[in-house]
């Protein structure tokens, strides 16, 4: 009697080595050593955004993407971890669409990064929306400057070169929650200006910030202000071009000189020169 049994189909066979392919991929991306790699990535990264970047380890971050644990920048503590996700169908259109998510020591942010493929970061366009973060850590790191503090949550969103985003457009929408900040006015005898809320409403052009709105409210102050900074790339060197009102209360006004410019509690002014050199004046007429 005849054998009649046949083997598989080419269909099935070709199911089979596309499954061990798969299997494999899967594997390798689970089980690859990145840790060996991370290196390569701080350098990349240091090199690419012009800042000293480190890494303690890199991992796997499922269904697709990778989770930076412990990034430090410029040997300070930035992010306790940095997840990212890229968008497959946009890798098909020729462009790079990353989820970005960020846990820092307080708050988070969610965000994103687009850049077309064949003209890698240029442009790139960042943004994303902040839930209650520290922004002690950033400013101090990025800026220099340790006496500013306060918690933020908002949105903003750039488009530019990532070494000249300073000469981007974007949009800025964000509120500061119990904080501090340098005192700019020579009459004012406080050496910091506490706030509870400090709203600002702000796009920009060509490297131009224009602030549509900014409000402030607080205990020893509240006032708006509005106008335009010229951003530079040493951002403590931006050129203010301010005007605002505050209202002063009765706290305040009680312990100023009789004298004292300042002593009729509502007030006009404009502040000019550069963001760690500001120069108050009043408005008299």
């Amino acid at each position: 009697m005849g054998n009649n049994q046949e083997g598989y189909s080419i269909w099935i066979k070709s199911g089979f080595v596309i499954y061990a392919i798969l299997c494999l991929c899967i594997f390798t991306y689970l089980r690859f050593p990145y840790d060996v790699i991370s290196s390569r990535i701080e350098t990349s990264l240091s090199e690419y955004l012009g800042m000293d970047i480190s890494v303690d380890s890199i991992r796997t971050a499922l269904p697709i993407g990778f989770s930076f644990k412990s990034v430090e920048v410029n040997k300070n503590l930035m992010f306790n971890e940095i997840t990212l996700r890229p968008g497959l169908l946009s890798l098909i259109r020729g462009k790079l669409n990353l989820d970005v998510k960020a846990l820092l020591g307080q708050g988070r942010i969610d965000g994103f990064f687009k850049t077309p493929i064949n003209s890698f970061g240029e442009p790139v366009t960042i943004g994303g929306k902040i839930d209650n973060m520290d922004i002690s850590p950033l400013i101090k790191t990025f800026w220099g400057l340790d006496n500013i503090n306060g918690h933020v949550t908002g949105t903003l969103e750039f488009e530019g070169l990532p070494r000249r985003l300073y000469k981007s457009d974007g949009q800025v929408c964000l509120i500061f929650k119990d904080g501090t900040f340098p005192v700019f006015i020579p009459m004012l005898p406080l050496d910091a200006i506490s706030f509870n809320t400090l709203d600002i409403d702000a796009h920009m052009k060509k490297g131009l910030l224009i602030v549509d709105k900014a409000s402030i409210e607080g205990s020893n102050l509240s006032g708006t202000l509005k106008g335009r900074v010229r951003l530079n790339k040493q951002i403590t060197y931006s050129r203010l071009n301010l005007t605002g009102e505050m209202k002063l209360p009765d706290s305040i006004i009680n312990i100023l000189p009789e004298d004292s410019q300042l002593k009729k509690g509502r007030i006009k002014f404009t502040l000019g020169g550069r963001l760690n050199l500001p120069k108050f004046r009043l408005i008299t007429r």
